[in-house]
Protein backbone atom coordinates (compact mmCIF):
# COMPACT_ATOMS: atom_id res chain seq x y z
CA UNK A 1 0.00 0.00 0.00
CA UNK A 2 1.20 2.97 -1.51
CA UNK A 3 0.06 6.27 0.99
CA UNK A 4 0.05 9.69 -0.93
CA UNK A 5 -0.26 12.91 1.04
CA UNK A 6 -3.23 14.43 -1.30
CA UNK A 7 -2.48 18.02 -2.33
CA UNK A 8 -5.45 20.86 -2.08
CA UNK A 9 -5.31 23.85 -4.18
CA UNK A 10 -5.33 27.39 -2.64
CA UNK A 11 -8.44 29.14 -2.05
CA UNK A 12 -7.45 31.34 -5.20
CA UNK A 13 -6.95 28.58 -7.19
CA UNK A 14 -10.35 27.46 -6.81
CA UNK A 15 -12.01 30.51 -6.66
CA UNK A 16 -10.96 32.76 -9.10
CA UNK A 17 -13.94 33.19 -11.26
CA UNK A 18 -16.41 33.86 -8.10
CA UNK A 19 -13.71 36.72 -6.94
CA UNK A 20 -13.30 38.02 -9.97
CA UNK A 21 -16.94 37.96 -11.38
CA UNK A 22 -18.16 39.77 -8.01
CA UNK A 23 -16.00 42.31 -8.09
CA UNK A 24 -16.81 42.82 -11.37
CA UNK A 25 -20.23 42.87 -10.29
CA UNK A 26 -19.11 45.61 -7.81
CA UNK A 27 -17.50 47.44 -10.54
CA UNK A 28 -20.64 47.31 -12.66
CA UNK A 29 -23.18 48.44 -9.49
CA UNK A 30 -21.39 51.15 -8.66
CA UNK A 31 -20.85 52.42 -11.62
CA UNK A 32 -24.82 52.65 -12.44
CA UNK A 33 -25.42 53.44 -8.51
CA UNK A 34 -23.58 56.43 -8.42
CA UNK A 35 -24.11 57.89 -12.03
CA UNK A 36 -28.02 58.11 -11.49
CA UNK A 37 -27.34 58.87 -7.77
CA UNK A 38 -24.98 61.78 -8.66
CA UNK A 39 -27.80 64.58 -9.87
CA UNK A 40 -30.65 63.32 -7.76
CA UNK A 41 -28.35 62.87 -4.77
CA UNK A 42 -26.28 66.17 -5.16
CA UNK A 43 -29.65 67.76 -4.99
CA UNK A 44 -31.06 66.54 -1.82
CA UNK A 45 -28.07 67.14 -0.69
CA UNK A 46 -28.67 70.31 -0.96
CA UNK A 47 -31.94 70.61 -0.10
CA UNK A 48 -31.27 69.21 3.50
CA UNK A 49 -28.50 71.80 3.84
CA UNK A 50 -31.88 74.66 3.28
CA UNK A 51 -33.62 73.89 5.99
CA UNK A 52 -34.90 77.55 6.09
CA UNK A 53 -37.10 76.88 3.20
CA UNK A 54 -38.57 73.63 5.12
CA UNK A 55 -39.39 75.75 8.10
CA UNK A 56 -40.89 78.86 7.34
CA UNK A 57 -43.41 76.41 5.43
CA UNK A 58 -44.20 74.74 8.51
CA UNK A 59 -44.98 77.34 10.36
CA UNK A 60 -47.39 78.50 8.14
CA UNK A 61 -48.98 75.07 7.87
CA UNK A 62 -49.34 75.20 11.55
CA UNK A 63 -51.17 78.13 11.33
CA UNK A 64 -54.05 76.57 8.57
CA UNK A 65 -56.76 75.16 10.70
CA UNK A 66 -57.54 72.77 7.31
CA UNK A 67 -54.14 71.46 8.13
CA UNK A 68 -54.94 71.00 11.96
CA UNK A 69 -57.85 69.98 11.50
CA UNK A 70 -56.63 66.87 9.79
CA UNK A 71 -53.09 66.25 10.94
CA UNK A 72 -53.42 67.62 14.19
CA UNK A 73 -50.26 69.56 15.63
CA UNK A 74 -47.08 69.55 13.36
CA UNK A 75 -43.99 68.23 14.94
CA UNK A 76 -40.71 69.47 13.93
CA UNK A 77 -39.86 68.14 10.79
CA UNK A 78 -37.42 65.33 11.00
CA UNK A 79 -33.79 65.45 9.36
CA UNK A 80 -34.12 62.58 7.79
CA UNK A 81 -38.17 63.59 5.93
CA UNK A 82 -36.12 65.69 3.33
CA UNK A 83 -33.66 62.83 2.51
CA UNK A 84 -36.91 60.41 2.16
CA UNK A 85 -38.66 62.77 -0.02
CA UNK A 86 -37.98 64.18 -3.64
CA UNK A 87 -36.04 67.11 -4.73
CA UNK A 88 -35.78 68.57 -8.17
CA UNK A 89 -33.87 72.12 -8.54
CA UNK A 90 -33.73 73.82 -12.05
CA UNK A 91 -32.74 76.76 -13.21
CA UNK A 92 -28.92 76.96 -12.34
CA UNK A 93 -30.52 75.93 -8.57
CA UNK A 94 -32.54 78.86 -8.10
CA UNK A 95 -35.99 77.10 -8.16
CA UNK A 96 -36.90 74.08 -6.47
CA UNK A 97 -39.73 71.57 -6.26
CA UNK A 98 -39.75 69.22 -3.22
CA UNK A 99 -41.78 66.81 -1.04
CA UNK A 100 -41.26 66.27 2.08
CA UNK A 101 -43.40 64.28 4.63
CA UNK A 102 -44.62 65.79 7.81
CA UNK A 103 -46.17 63.84 11.01
CA UNK A 104 -48.85 65.67 13.20
CA UNK A 105 -50.52 64.35 16.46
CA UNK A 106 -53.41 63.10 14.00
CA UNK A 107 -51.51 61.71 11.04
CA UNK A 108 -49.07 62.22 8.55
CA UNK A 109 -48.85 64.45 5.36
CA UNK A 110 -46.93 65.40 2.12
CA UNK A 111 -45.60 68.59 1.62
CA UNK A 112 -45.00 69.92 -1.80
CA UNK A 113 -42.90 73.07 -2.38
CA UNK A 114 -42.41 75.12 -5.18
CA UNK A 115 -39.96 78.02 -4.99
CA UNK A 116 -37.82 80.32 -6.30
CA UNK A 117 -34.80 81.72 -5.23
CA UNK A 118 -34.36 85.81 -5.60
CA UNK A 119 -31.08 87.49 -4.35
CA UNK A 120 -30.90 85.03 -1.56
CA UNK A 121 -34.57 84.10 -0.13
CA UNK A 122 -36.60 81.81 -0.95
CA UNK A 123 -40.18 82.94 -2.73
CA UNK A 124 -42.68 80.44 -2.47
CA UNK A 125 -44.86 80.18 -5.80
CA UNK A 126 -47.28 77.17 -4.25
CA UNK A 127 -47.09 74.98 -1.02
CA UNK A 128 -49.52 72.13 -0.75
CA UNK A 129 -50.46 69.41 1.99
CA UNK A 130 -51.54 66.11 0.90
CA UNK A 131 -52.91 64.01 3.53
CA UNK A 132 -52.35 60.43 3.54
CA UNK A 133 -55.26 59.25 4.81
CA UNK A 134 -58.05 60.62 2.96
CA UNK A 135 -55.14 62.33 -0.18
CA UNK A 136 -57.06 65.69 0.06
CA UNK A 137 -54.77 68.43 -0.53
CA UNK A 138 -54.78 71.77 1.20
CA UNK A 139 -53.72 74.63 -0.56
CA UNK A 140 -51.08 76.92 1.98
CA UNK A 141 -49.80 78.88 -0.83
CA UNK A 142 -50.99 79.49 -4.04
Amino acid sequence: MHNELVQYKSYWQRNWKLVLSGLLFLIISGYFLFSSFSADGMDLVQAYAEKGLYEKTLEKEKENNEVKHAVGELEPLDPLAILEGSTKYDNHKNSIETTVRIKGTRGKAKMHIWAIKNGGEWQYTKVDVRINSSKKRISIIK
